[in-house]
């Protein structure tokens, strides 16, 4: 089930919008600060399209924009009442994939919805983070005009830890998503898949860090960064 983050503090709209998205089949989650939002945005990677509104309590809509959009590509529509064209052009240089003015037809938010979803689709076999391209399709990692040799299952799994910049994922997060139960009751495999990625991105800007009890996390590498913390 697709999962949309709707960021809206106004009750009545974002009681509106989650009602009629979880009627049209979506899994909603709901944050009405920008704040809220941030923190839902950290804790569930499996978020698809967020629907943001401009003016939030504690965190504007662009200010979250311009934060998400440092670690993700997740599609982003923008929410607001502000019908100024200079508005729309902000908030689309800075990232947003689509903009609705309110008050709007659900139908219309709906389409908006569909497309950025299809547009993502296309795209999905391919992220860039920290100047690392992976196409997962073509098993292909490039940096700096340089490729760098991994196995198809590093690939994969390099693609899912860069899919989830800067957030935790599981043991079990990965070995559903990685291996997809086809490890052969070898639950250990992951630490062995981590250290080859380890060896072999060790130039990169990325580091794959270690969250003891929980599982790990790629982060920008730094001169202090430790993968075992």
């Amino acid at each position: 089930m697709t999962k949309i983050l709707v960021i809206e503090d106004e009750a009545a709209l974002q009681n509106f919008l989650s009602r009629e998205l979880m009627f049209e089949g979506y899994e909603v989650i709901q944050a009405t600060t920008g704040l809220d939002g941030w923190a839902a945005w950290q804790n569930d990677a499996q978020i698809a399209v967020i629907l943001l509104d401009w003016m939030l309590p504690e965190l504007d809509g662009l200010s979250l924009l311009k934060r998400i959009r440092t670690t993700s590509n997740v599609p982003i529509i923008f929410m607001t009442a502000r019908d100024y064209v200079s508005d729309k052009v902000i908030g689309l240089d800075q990232g947003a994939d689509d903009y609705v003015t309110k008050p709007f037809e659900i139908e219309e938010l709906f389409a908006r919805i569909r497309l950025v979803l299809r547009k993502q689709k296309k795209a999905v076999d391919q992220i860039t983070v920290g100047n690392v391209h992976v196409n997962r399709a073509t098993h292909e990692v490039i940096y700096q005009a340089q490729r760098i040799n991994l196995t198809t299952r590093e690939v994969t799994l390099l693609f899912y830890l860069m899919q989830n910049f800067q957030q935790v994922v599981t043991r079990d997060e990965i070995l559903t998503n990685v291996w997809q139960d086809n490890y052969d009751n070898q639950p250990n495999i992951i630490d062995v898949y981590i250290r080859f990625l380890r060896n072999k991105l060790v130039t990169l800007p990325l580091v794959i860090e270690t969250v003891r009890g929980v599982g790990y996390r790629m982060a920008g590498a730094t001169h202090e960064s430790n993968p075992e913390n």
